[in-house]
């Protein structure tokens, strides 16, 4: 009986080892486009777990949050939440959205925005589209319109958390900036302008101008989709 079990463990072994072999060369072959999303959250946890049939917990995670990237933009309390304790299985998720987003924000840094205005949209979508919670950030522009900087200046929403003018103003005379764009997120997944979007958008204008500082856009992020006031022509 003692053999009949250590055989059916090395047997599970084995199998596990053949599968997880077969995922790694399926991924070499085709990249992303040649594994389901279950199979690339796999590839992550088995560092984490060296022998365990982690294809339960990759399917687990993505019935709860419904597609790879809110598995990945998960925040930690809700990773524990879904009963994973492991602080190593954390890392392994967490370490990914923040290695793609700082490659996007290497990618944006020396040029210009005018001309690389998608790259800017990417990275901060990447940033704010799955986002639960409303944030304003800002992106300040050099002379030649490229990114000196991106900050986070709220959390809460144009409308929910007190954004004062006079405050983005003094802040984009600190970093020497000539230029500013906001960035805000809607967790609702639209990405058209409120009200109180346009109102403070002019008034943060006005403000910038005072100090001869343009605002180059507003930017709202809702998901995949973006909602630029430049190119929608509610900026001078």
């Amino acid at each position: 009986m003692k053999v009949s079990r250590l055989s059916r463990r090395e047997s599970g072994q084995d199998h596990q080892a053949g599968h997880r072999q077969r995922l790694r060369d399926r991924f070499l072959r085709g990249g992303q486009g040649a594994l389901a999303d279950y199979e690339i959250l796999e590839l992550l946890l088995f560092s984490v777990y060296p022998r365990r049939d982690v294809k339960p917990m990759a399917k687990r995670l993505l019935v709860h949050f419904g597609s790879l990237g809110a598995v990945l933009s998960a925040s930690q309390e809700q990773l524990r939440a879904m009963k994973i304790k492991s602080d190593a299985v954390i890392v392994a998720l967490k370490i990914v959205p923040i290695a793609a987003t700082m490659m996007m924000h290497e990618s944006c840094e020396g040029k210009d925005v005018v001309r690389n205005f998608s790259d800017l949209m990417n990275y901060l979508s990447l940033r704010l589209k799955n986002h639960k919670v409303e944030e304003v950030r800002l992106t300040f522009l050099d002379a030649d319109n490229q990114v000196l900087r991106d900050e986070q200046h709220r959390l809460g929403g144009i409308s929910d958390a007190p954004v004062y003018p006079g405050e983005i103003a003094k802040r984009a005379l600190e970093v020497g900036a000539s230029g500013v764009i906001i960035i805000h997120n809607h967790p609702s997944g639209k990405a058209e302008p409120s009200a109180a979007d346009k109102r403070i958008t002019q008034a943060i204008a006005k403000a910038l101008a005072t100090v001869d500082i343009g605002l180059f856009d507003h930017v709202i992020i809702a998901g995949s989709q973006y909602f630029s006031f430049r190119q929608a022509g509610l900026l001078p």
